[in-house]
C-alpha cells in the first residue's frame, strides 16, 4: 500500500471554515495515519503578520505534525504567524499535541489563558524557531 504525504493548508486568519488553522488540524486528525508526520502549511495572502485569534480552544492535534509557520510566504527568521489567544475561552491552550513525534516550527503562540503550547504525548515531539508568551510586535503578559 502506498501512503502519500498529505499537507492541509492554512489560508485564512478567520477562527474556522474552510482554510482556517482549526480546519485543518480537523483535517489532519482525520487523515489515515502514515509512516509520516502530515504536514500543516501556512499560504495566507497578503504581506506581513498574520494574527489568528482562536474564541474557542483549538482541537488537539492527534497525528503526528508538522505545524509549520515557516512556509508562510515572507517569512526569514522572525515568526509571522501570530497565534493570539486572548479572545479565546478559558482555559484554552494554544496548540496541543497528544500525536506524539509532531514539529511545531515558526509561530508566535501568546495570550492564552492555559499553554501556549501543550505537549502531552508519547515523546518524540520538537519546538522550533517558535515564541509563546510574548509577541515581536507587542508586550503581552506570560
Amino acid at each position: 500500500m502506498l501512503t502519500l504525504l498529505v499537507n492541509a493548508a492554512v489560508t485564512t486568519t478567520l477562527d474556522s471554515g474552510a482554510g482556517s488553522l482549526r480546519q485543518a488540524i480537523l483535517d489532519v486528525n482525520a487523515a489515515q495515519a502514515g509512516p509520516q508526520p502530515i504536514g500543516i502549511v501556512f499560504i495566507i495572502p497578503g504581506g506581513g503578520v498574520k494574527t489568528i485569534a482562536p474564541t474557542a480552544p483549538l482541537p488537539a492535534l492527534t497525528k503526528p505534525t508538522n505545524l509549520d509557520g515557516t512556509t508562510q510566504p515572507g517569512y526569514t527568521a522572525t515568526p509571522i504567524i501570530e497565534l493570539d489567544g486572548s479572545n479565546a475561552v478559558a482555559p484554552a491552550d494554544g496548540i496541543h499535541i497528544t500525536g506524539g513525534s509532531s514539529i511545531v516550527r515558526g509561530l508566535d503562540i501568546h495570550s492564552f489563558a492555559g499553554d501556549g503550547i501543550l505537549i502531552d504525548t508519547n515523546g518524540g515531539d520538537a519546538i522550533q524557531e517558535t515564541t509563546s508568551g510574548q509577541t515581536h510586535r507587542h508586550q503581552r503578559d506570560a
